[in-house]
Order: C-alpha cells, then structure tokens, then sequence
C-alpha cells in the first residue's frame, strides 16, 4: 500500500444501517415462511377433515349394503334413533369388511352413536361386537368424527322418507338410507352428504 494512503473501512452509522436492513429482510422472509407454514398447517388440516368424511362414507356406506336382517332373529339388527334435537344413533348388522374376513356367518352388529361434547359440537363413535351368543366384555369403541356441528340420518321405503327405523317393527329393512353431515372448521361447516340403497331390502 502506497505511504501516505488511508485503509478504507465502514463507519458506525454505515453498520448500524447494514444491521437494519438485514434485521428488515429477515423479518419480511420470516413473515413469508411464517405465513406459509399457517397456510400449510391450515390446508394439512381441512384435508384431515375431508379424509374423515370420506372415510366414514366409505366404511358405512360399505355395512348399509351389506346389512343381514331377519325377523326374530334377535342377533341382528337395523335400528335408527333420534333425541328431540336430531340423529342419535344407528346400530346394524353387517356381513360387509371384517365379519366376512373373520368368518363370521351371522356377521357384526356396528353402532354408530353422537355423543355431546362441551358447547354444540358432538363427537361420532363407532361401537362393533361379533354375533357369536353372549358377548364377552363391551364392545370396541372407535372414535370417527368430532367437531361434528350436524348430523342427520333418515330412511326411505314405499315412496315416503322417515326420521327412524327400527326393523322389527317394520318387518324389513328400509330402501335407502341418506346421511348428512356439517364438519366444524374454523369458524364455517364444512357439508357432506350421501344416499346409499340397501340391496337385501327387497324393495
């Protein structure tokens, strides 16, 4: 370096000026990811829903086709209850998925019931035993939806729709079964529903 020639360097206000504006792009690329990762966990989420209608469609939809009904046969069953605010429960023999598999000729008897929870929303549960004489324990109890703001279940047999069923006093099993369910997600229902016929209702 030439004698008499200054070594250039930054001065304090030139760092603190650097230091803020670094401090500025990180807060901005924070934001961004921050946002980003909201928006992912938000769509992750609402996805977990629609998986849990789907699923639940699917596997009941699945047991009302294969539901196995005869009169007096008190190991099966086809009842749909309701309280005075909406759907309660249904409970149903199967032959349908696993009572096959398992070799069970008389098949499964499921019970889906709607449980409160605190405030309005409700919790949907699924209840399965073996029609194998006298049960052994309680049956197995699943949980298949919360945050459940409706649900609504009717039946449709000789040109009318009804609010309950219960086979033994209808001496049969309905022709159609609607379901109809409200998801609560942030605030907004997310709907669902579906119409599933029964093939052993010989309507």
């Amino acid at each position: 370096m030439p004698m008499g020639e200054k070594q250039q360097g930054f001065t304090l206000v030139e760092v603190v000026i650097a230091v803020a504006i670094a401090a500025f792009l990180m807060t901005i690329v924070y934001s961004v990811f921050s946002s980003t990762t909201q928006a992912r966990t938000r769509a992750e989420e609402s996805s977990s829903r629609f998986q849990q209608a789907r699923v639940f469609f699917q596997r009941l939809s699945r047991e009302l086709r294969g539901s196995n009904w005869s009169a007096g046969d008190e190991t099966t069953a086809f009842t749909v209850t309701r309280e005075a605010d909406g759907f309660k429960e249904i409970i149903l023999t199967t032959l349908a998925g696993a009572a096959l598999r398992s070799g069970q000729a008389d098949g499964t008897t499921v019970r889906y019931v709607l449980e409160k929870d605190n405030g309005d929303l409700r919790t949907l549960y699924r209840l399965i035993s073996n029609n194998q004489g006298s049960a052994v324990g309680e049956p197995e109890k699943y949980t298949i939806i919360s945050d459940i703001a409706e649900l609504g279940m009717r039946v449709f047999n000789n040109g009318a729709w009804f609010e309950t069923w219960n086979a033994e006093d209808e001496k049969r099993l309905p022709k159609l079964v609607e379901i109809t369910l409200k998801i609560r997600y942030e605030g907004r229902d997310l709907a669902f529903s579906t119409t599933v016929d029964i093939p052993m209702s010989g309507g």
